[in-house]
């Protein structure tokens, strides 16, 4: 037995598989590091790839400046002379025709747009009617009245004679009493009817929005066909104003109000062109001091701060001045001088 364990374990066919399973894979064994190594490379590669550069460039324009030796900062708001008119009109209605555009100068009383008013010139159309039938009742009232009175000036002389007797008489007195009461009635219905008609006629022109006063459409949101609600509206069916001169309303903070005063000069300049300086000429200060509404974003601001509303004058025409209605303008105001004022209180 043991001769025979001997032989078999010298079996070259089963040593060959024991001897092979021994061997070491030393493909398998590098290839593990070298995908490793790979996707190290790849993800330095794509992190390297995806991190922004920082680039210093110079701003498009620069920060507006100011000359003025002791400035007052304050941002305004482009408006027309005569403030921004918002149209809207008395009754909701659909827009049958509009006559202006945005851009289009118009004068004091022109038409701007009109609503439907047919069920309107139906009615001005039956009160009409009735006008007409009024007067014919004037006409009878009249006629019955000349024949009550005839009748009675007949029976006023016939009672002096006695053919008739003194009640018949008056009983012709009091019949042309009641016609010229009758007459009375029928002019009065023919001017309550004319004063219908004016009402309706005066509905009529209420249903066509004119301009209030001579300026420029700013804005148009209004169109033919389009219903047109009543009141005040989130988004107005025009703004008209009066841009010549321009003003700007400037917000001055309420830290910085008491350095401001009356006919100091001023300059701005349109936001994004702080090259370009404008001349401001002082207008009036608005006398009731508001909440700020235009937030900077600067997480330094209070919510509560407090505005003195200023009115300057853009010196020169919208088109010489390069800004519109609308449009932000940075505002330097000069105050030089208060440090003075100030030591001496």
């Amino acid at each position: 037995m043991q001769t025979l364990l001997t032989s078999k374990s010298l079996d070259p066919k089963s040593v060959a598989p024991v001897a092979a399973a021994r061997q070491p894979r030393s493909g398998f064994s590098l290839g593990v590091p070298a995908l490793a190594a790979i996707a190290l490379a790849f993800a330095i590669v794509s992190v390297v790839k995806l991190h922004k550069k920082q680039i210093t460039a110079a701003p498009p324009e620069l920060p507006p400046t100011s000359t003025f030796s002791s400035p007052v900062a304050a941002v305004g708001l482009v408006e027309a002379n005569t403030e921004n008119i918002a149209l809207s009109v008395p009754v909701a209605g659909w827009v049958t025709d509009v006559y202006a555009n945005a851009g289009d100068r118009v004068k004091a009383g022109q038409r701007l747009f009109s609503l439907d008013h047919r069920d309107l010139d139906a009615e001005l159309a039956v009160r009409k009617a009735q006008l007409a039938q009024a007067i014919a009742h004037v006409s009878t009232a009249e006629s019955d009245l000349a024949d009550a009175e005839l009748l009675w000036r007949d029976a006023a002389r016939l009672v002096a004679t006695r053919v008739i007797s003194k009640e018949e008489a008056e009983r012709k007195q009091i019949a042309a009493n009641g016609a010229r009461a009758r007459l009375a009635e029928a002019k009065t219905q023919v001017a309550l009817v004319e004063s219908q008609i004016r009402q309706t006629e005066v509905a009529i022109e209420r249903l066509t929005v004119t301009a209030p006063i001579s300026g420029v459409v700013l804005q148009k949101e209004v169109r033919a066909g389009q219903f047109a609600s009543s009141g005040p509206l989130a988004k107005p069916l025009m703004i008209l104003g009066n841009v010549e001169p321009l003003h700007v309303r400037v917000d001055i903070d309420e830290q910085d109000a008491w350095r401001v005063r009356a006919g100091r000069p001023a300059t701005g300049a349109p936001r994004g062109a702080g090259a370009q300086r404008t001349r401001l000429s002082f207008v009036r200060f608005e006398p009731y001091v508001i909440p700020k509404v235009a937030l900077t974003g600067d997480s330094t601001e209070r919510t509560d701060t407090r505005v003195l509303q200023a009115i300057y004058r853009i010196e020169g025409t919208s088109d010489e001045a390069s800004v519109f209605v609308g449009q932000q303008m940075d505002v330097f105001i000069d105050s030089s001088g208060d440090g003075e004022r100030a030591a001496s209180l």
